[in-house]
């Protein structure tokens, strides 16, 4: 059985290493990227280079979108020369973006309306991992969709966890990254502490069971395979803050985080009071809530 041709979007740390990985295990792959000089290595592996979205996804079963926010993610979809303009129907469109869940939802709406399976798909891991093919999928679609990019979530990744609808891979993503930078920015205050109270870093080379190192190894990793930014080793010899790209990185996570809680909790809200718009006239006060309150003195 043949393999399906594979398009992947996006050729930074993260689609590089995808698309890289799929080269290595046979699969025909179509790369677009805006900086073509991003593409060379790729190229000269045996992928073909596309001149737009649109054009990589023409010819493509597969197509894979890893990009870096919201807007690349539209442009790429449904801008000029879009990849949804020419999508096949029946292609399986996976966005492995960490993105927005109102933008994922718009995204499927018009998948859908394209005839094309939609999954919201982004990952948990580094560059290493996408190159080895270790990554680890946080999926919302269907469960058909779901069920027909297994073998490809199989060539890319550790795993495929399937959350439920879509937007909520996107979802789950989101908050890892909101827990990752909260993570990041407590980690800064603790180092600062311990300079400020005049704590040794260095405790770790001294022969003692208990160390600076195993100590935040027990608390902040949990004991993960994963060390990558978070290696206990090198952030104890660090400065206590965080490189500016990272520091930007953890605020982004935190205000996307915050904004999609307040759409969250606004969806909630809206849902409270349309169901107390049905509720028959007169049974406000027998609701279980109110029950065995005293009345106001």
């Amino acid at each position: 059985m043949s393999k399906p041709h594979v398009a992947v979007m996006g050729l930074g740390t993260m689609g590089a290493g995808m698309a890289g990985r799929l080269l290595s295990e046979g699969f025909v792959v179509s790369v677009f990227n805006r900086n073509r000089d991003r593409a060379r290595a790729l190229v000269d592996r045996g992928a073909v280079f596309a001149k737009s979205p649109q054009e990589a996804a023409m010819r493509s079963e597969i197509i894979i979108s890893m990009v870096s926010d919201d807007a690349a993610s539209r442009q790429v979809w449904l801008g000029e020369r879009g990849a949804l303009a020419d999508a096949k129907s029946g292609a399986l469109l996976i966005e492995s973006s960490t993105l927005t869940v109102g933008w994922i939802e718009e995204l499927a709406t018009a998948a859908v309306a394209r005839g094309c399976e939609f999954l919201d798909a982004p990952v948990t891991g580094s560059k290493p991992h996408a190159e080895s093919g270790e990554l680890l999928f946080l999926v919302g679609g269907s469960a058909r969709a779901f069920e027909s990019a297994k073998d490809i979530f199989a060539v890319l990744g550790r795993g495929a966890v399937h959350l439920g609808a879509t937007g909520s891979g996107a979802l789950l993503k989101l908050i890892n990254n909101f827990l990752a930078a909260v993570q990041a920015a407590s980690f800064s205050e603790a180092l600062a502490l311990i300079d400020a109270g005049g704590l040794d870093r260095r405790l770790e080379q001294r022969n003692s069971e208990v160390t600076l190192r195993r100590l935040f190894s027990s608390c902040v990793t949990s004991g993960s395979r994963y060390r990558g930014p978070h290696d206990i080793q090198t952030l104890t010899r660090a400065r206590p803050c965080c490189p500016r790209a990272r520091r930007r990185f953890h605020a982004c996570a935190i205000s996307v985080a915050s904004d999609q809680a307040h759409r969250s909790d606004s969806r909630r809200r809206r849902s409270r009071y349309r169901r107390a718009r049905r509720r028959p006239k007169g049974l406000g006060a027998s609701r279980p809530a109110d029950r065995g309150r005293e009345p106001r003195r």
